[in-house]
């Protein structure tokens, strides 16, 4: 008796952990299958996305803010290609291989610093400094106390509406910054600036209004312009987006240095704004290894405040300019950060170099076009 009820109770415990086996199993070749195709989705997705990117699509708004996310995108796709790689699966460590190298080609460049010239030290500076105020803000004063702890020489005050009015002259911004450029029938851009002014106006390039000033920093002529291209948060907004953001370089064109800074709603990897910088135009954020930087996220969420997702507010540059510093701060009220950047102004020299020239056997002096030496 004794004997069959202990064979019946190892039988049984024996069973039991049969099944507890079996069901270890089974949820390990899920989790197995999960992990599987988790890798392949990670890699799909990524690799898609960098594609487009390459590519130069824009198709929808859904895509253009995808390829904004790309570091976040491109951190799981290298992951997936890594593991794809330990496990030796061909076809993932195949599309693997191109997320990897297409993450280092996108964002390399945003992450690793230019080498400045040996002339920046000790240059002239010209500091710019944007803000987005978010023209439903209810409260715009502490936007307007920040710029003026900026010091910036020029001051960038986007979507500003008429309602501001009592405010801006309240925060002694217009004492410290005699000069406002403004299309004075519409709500606009603003553009405010201490430095000497040689010309101003609203240039209306791409459908777009831009507040410019040609002002003289360091002895040279730096044309500022102001910049808020249309969002491309729908289909209908697309053709503006892209137009928008041509128009920059459209209104720049005669400018032999310039600077655009604003919410370009743009980033880093949306073609419309790499069209700008294969244009000649130098992203300060790119070139001090900033490019990661983000800038725009959803309204305050609870007491963590605004969920920074994507960086679409720049400062970019032409001719005798190079980027020495950049930074972001926090705006009450608005879902953007400020920016601020610095840029080192190339010194203007003589156009009389002595410069040799031998014609006939002879030597004289000759007059260098300006710029030449410089």
């Amino acid at each position: 008796m004794i004997r069959d009820a202990a064979l019946m109770v190892i039988s049984k415990a024996t069973t039991t952990t049969t099944r507890q086996r079996g069901r270890i199993a089974a949820g390990s070749r899920w989790l197995r299958t999960g992990t599987h195709w988790s890798m392949w989705a990670a890699l799909a997705v990524s690799g898609v996305l960098l594609g487009t990117i390459s590519a130069g699509w824009t198709p929808s708004p859904r895509v253009i803010a995808a390829q904004g996310l790309m570091p976040v995108f491109s951190l799981v796709g290298c992951v997936a290609a890594i593991r794809a790689m330990i496990k030796r699966d061909a076809g993932a460590v195949l599309l693997g291989s191109w997320v990897l190298v297409g993450s280092l080609w996108h964002l390399g460049p945003a992450m690793l610093a230019e080498s400045a010239p040996r002339w920046v030290a000790g240059a002239p500076q010209i500091r710019v400094h944007s803000i987005n105020l978010n023209r439903n803000n209810p409260d715009v004063a502490p936007a307007f106390a920040a710029a003026r702890k900026s010091n910036a020489d020029v001051v960038i005050l986007l979507e500003y509406v008429s309602r501001f009015d009592s405010e801006l002259k309240a925060s002694g911004l217009l004492d410290r910054y005699p000069t406002m450029v403004r299309d004075s029938h519409t709500d606009t851009d603003v553009l405010l600036t201490n430095l000497p002014v040689v010309r101003t106006e609203v240039a209306h390039a791409g459908g777009r209004p831009y507040p410019i000033a040609a002002v003289m920093a360091g002895g040279r002529e730096v044309t500022v312009a102001g910049v808020h291209p249309q969002s491309p948060y729908q289909f209908s907004t697309l053709s503006r987006w892209t137009e928008n953001t041509s128009g920059i370089a459209t209104a720049l064109q005669g400018a032999e240095s310039a600077i655009a800074v604003g919410d370009f709603n743009s980033t880093l990897w949306n073609r419309p704004f790499r069209e700008l910088l294969d244009a000649g135009f130098v992203d300060a954020s790119e070139y001090l290894g900033e490019g990661l930087v983000r800038t725009w996220g959803p309204r305050p969420v609870g007491p963590l405040g605004n969920l920074d997702l994507l960086g679409i507010d720049h400062a970019i540059s032409k001719g005798a300019l190079v980027p020495l510093h950049f930074a972001t701060s926090y705006v009450h009220g608005s879902d953007h950060r400020s920016i601020s950047a610095t840029f080192a102004v190339r010194p203007v020299t003589s156009s009389w170099s002595a410069r040799i020239v031998r014609a006939n056997g002879s030597c004289f002096l000759s007059q260098a076009p300006p710029g030449v030496f410089g």
